[in-house]
């Protein structure tokens, strides 16, 4: 009897350390999962962003083709978009240089140290976007149907289904700056 029970006791001990292991493995896979995920709404997001400035810009220039045809146009009065520009380069220092050039001619360069845990192509686009957001919020509104729209393709492209999708644009202090009606009537 006493050899029964020290095997029962090995056997359920065992058993206990292999379910510890499963446990421990399935919350380490459900944190990758998750961090996965992150990333990838992270990207759909990041993407469907340049893909709405695209969109946005192209309006803007179709804006500024009519805007040129109308002869009576008062262009003082006027929010047609003009020229304005926008570049990002790594000076000699190692810091990321933005420089806009607004459609009255002013210009603005802005600096920021790089961060060497971020990939420079990442710090580079959002620096991009940031100024490309900064010349044209100017001109041409958010359409929240469009960035919905983008934003559940690039989800869907990377096999991402939420059942709602709804953006809002916000600052840097998490305050809203253009809502969206989906989210309203939830």
């Amino acid at each position: 009897m006493k050899k029964f029970r020290i095997n029962s006791i090995i056997f359920i001990s065992v058993i206990a350390v292999i379910f510890g292991c499963n446990v421990f493995y399935l919350v380490q896979l459900y944190e990758s999962i998750r961090k996965n995920v992150e990333r990838e709404v992270m990207a759909a997001m990041t993407d469907a962003d340049i893909d709405d400035l695209m969109v946005r810009a192209g309006r803007a220039q179709a804006l500024a083709s009519n805007f040129t045809m109308q002869e009576d146009a008062d262009s003082v009065n006027s929010k047609a978009p003009r020229k304005a520009e926008a570049s990002t380069y790594r000076d000699k220092n190692g810091q990321l240089i933005s420089v806009r050039t607004e459609a009255d001619g002013t210009v603005v360069e802005e600096k920021a140290l790089l961060a060497e845990e971020t990939p420079y192509s990442n710090q580079m686009i959002d620096a991009m976007s940031k100024q490309f957001h900064t010349i044209m919020d100017k001109y041409i509104g958010f359409d929240m149907v469009v960035m919905d729209s983008v934003l559940n393709e690039h989800l869907s492209r990377r096999y991402i289904y939420p059942e709602f999708v709804a953006v809002e644009v916000v600052n840097g202090n998490d305050s809203v700056l253009f809502s969206n009606t989906k989210i309203q009537s939830h």
